[in-house]
């Protein structure tokens, strides 16, 4: 048989123009040319990683550069949205701040380069620690004029269990939590109303308690 390999290192093509893709029909080879487009695709940064039991990811996955380049030709290009990421080996466990050199998954569509071809991804693993703080002061908000420096609560700090990193949670104390009782809602609740927790960057909470606050006025 005479076999004639077609590719894109063996046809010369116009100015501008690229190999979009070809196909064998009837004992003919069909060619398809495409004005040559390149274009800036924002990289998804999500992929799957596997921590060791123990160990907990602090913050979030971070991906450089977080946009790459694609050259090809424009019918295939304009279809391409988004670029990922290779998943590092399935097996493998991690228990330490990592730096990974990944590839970036190259699109089925035929004739794109991708320009890097790789990213770097950075990401932050700790020793997962519980740490119960005591005496979190709680304040109150809302409070209509004629009632300041009349309404207090009782009792008047909360404990919180919390869990996170080992380089963040071990340093917590009680100065670090804001923690509010909203008097708006004093009526809502029968004067019995629940805290309201802002949220800490990077840690959790297994428990609060006193879960809700009395609030009296004197």
């Amino acid at each position: 048989k005479n076999i004639i390999i077609i590719d894109k290192k063996n046809i010369i093509f116009p100015h501008n123009l690229n190999l979009a893709y070809y196909y064998l029909e009837n004992n003919i080879i069909k060619i398809e040319l495409s004005p040559i487009s390149k274009k800036e695709i924002e990289i998804n940064p999500e992929i799957n990683i596997k921590i060791k039991t123990g160990y907990i990811l602090v913050g979030n996955i971070n991906i450089y550069p977080r946009k790459a380049t694609i050259i090809g030709p424009r019918k295939n290009i304009r279809k391409i949205k988004t670029l990922f990421i290779e998943a590092p080996p399935a097996n493998k466990e991690f228990d330490d701040t990592t730096i990974l050199f990944l590839p970036i998954k190259k699109p089925s569509l035929y004739n794109v380069e991708i320009f890097p071809d790789s990213v770097r991804v950075e990401f932050f693993i700790q020793k997962e620690i519980v740490k119960v703080i005591k005496d979190i002061p709680v304040q109150i908000i809302n409070v209509p004029p004629k009632y300041k420096n009349r309404v207090k609560i009782i009792p008047p700090t909360m404990t919180l269990e919390v869990s996170g990193g080992y380089d963040i949670v071990s340093y917590l104390d009680k100065n670090d939590f804001n923690i509010t009782v909203d008097f708006s809602k004093a009526k809502e609740y029968n004067y019995e109303v629940p805290a309201i927790i802002t949220p800490f960057k990077e840690i959790n909470w297994f428990r609060s308690y006193p879960k809700r606050f009395k609030i009296i006025i004197k």
